[in-house]
């Protein structure tokens, strides 16, 4: 099954192969070879405008699925997605953007502190089901980490909700976290 950059390339060739058996075919009267050319030239660049949104239409689709998702970015970046309300009562448009900025920044930091705890425990292990002992150096650590993390997209709502994509971002991070897993 083709995809369909690989499509617009094939019929590309298929057109020039023709326009080239055109040229092959005319026997060497110029006149014709240059009609010919023309012809084909009009083919071609009428070929590229029509077939190139074919090629683009995947990538911006891609793109614009993957701005808002949670998870590790690579081996030293994990994201986060947040929303957020404004604190009840704020009457200012500034206040209440704040105000719900900075629970949306509470609300990633605390999801991303809970995902980095579980996630250094196997799945299916006794210690999952009676709990383990805290490393307490560890979440300190790992504390710090994410409590320096920042705030890399934010988009407000209705009523001033705020959506953030939250960034952690250190040396060596996923390693720290899966513990070696």
């Amino acid at each position: 099954m083709y995809r369909a950059p690989h499509i617009y390339l094939l019929i590309l060739n298929v057109l020039f192969a023709l326009v080239s058996l055109l040229v092959f075919l005319s026997g060497g009267n110029r006149r014709l070879i240059r009609k010919k050319l023309a012809i084909g030239t009009l083919i071609l660049s009428l070929a590229v405008p029509a077939l190139s949104p074919v090629s683009c239409r995947q990538g911006l689709r891609a793109e614009k699925t993957d701005v808002w998702k949670s998870g590790w970015a690579d081996e030293d970046t994990y994201l986060q997605t947040a929303e957020a309300a404004p604190k009840p009562g704020l009457t200012n448009e500034v206040q209440k953007k704040e105000s719900a900025k900075r629970a949306a920044v509470l609300t990633a930091q605390h999801t991303i502190l809970e995902y980095f705890k579980r996630a250094s425990i196997p799945d299916g292990c006794c210690y999952a089901i009676m709990g383990s002992e805290p490393d307490y150096v560890r979440e300190k650590l790992l504390g710090g980490v994410v409590k320096g993390g920042d705030v890399v997209r934010l988009e407000y709502g209705t009523e001033l909700s705020c959506k953030i994509l939250y960034r952690v971002k250190s040396k060596g991070l996923k390693k720290l976290v899966l513990g070696g897993r």
